[in-house]
């Protein structure tokens, strides 16, 4: 009898030490810092747009030092004019005559304090975007905070 007692103790902390391993790392992320998004042009306008839109998820701090922080954001970013739209076609294409139209990318990676990819995410601006920095910052804050929610909800038993 005490061996069956015995044998199902041992099966039990088995399975609670292997639930503990299969958690997922992203979930314990609840703060983060962000490094660098490149030099390329465009990039420290992102840089502060990511920031502002981060202070605004609630489950997330933004640090300002390396060691407060659970993750860190790395990644590039640029930003250029692809061409010009006008309603008027005798206006021409040039700057100044008319919408801008932007390309870019802003391609980030989570890593944790070892080092280690713990989610990554590239994003482009979206068609008839009139202001690329804060459409990328927010695709990526939106699925960085996307990606936390359904790490939290995997972690809960």
């Amino acid at each position: 009898m005490a061996r069956i007692r015995a044998l199902g103790l041992l099966v039990s902390l088995v399975t609670v030490a292997s639930a503990a391993l299969a958690a997922d790392p992203l979930a314990a992320v609840k703060s983060v810092r962000i490094e660098t998004l490149g030099s390329k042009p465009g990039s420290a306008e992102v840089l502060k747009e990511l920031d502002h839109e981060l202070q605004k998820t609630a489950k997330l701090r933004v640090a300002d030092a390396a060691g407060e922080a659970d993750a860190t954001i790395r990644g590039d970013c640029e930003i250029w004019v692809r061409g010009y739209v006008s309603l008027n076609p005798r206006a021409g294409s040039g700057p100044g005559r008319g919408t801008p139209v932007y390309g870019g990318f802003l391609s980030v990676e989570l890593r944790d304090r070892h080092n280690a990819v713990l989610w990554s995410y590239l994003a482009t601006p979206h068609a008839g975007s009139s202001d690329a920095a804060r459409d990328l910052s927010r695709q990526v804050a939106r699925s960085l905070k996307e990606a936390l929610e359904k790490a939290a909800r995997k972690d809960q038993p």
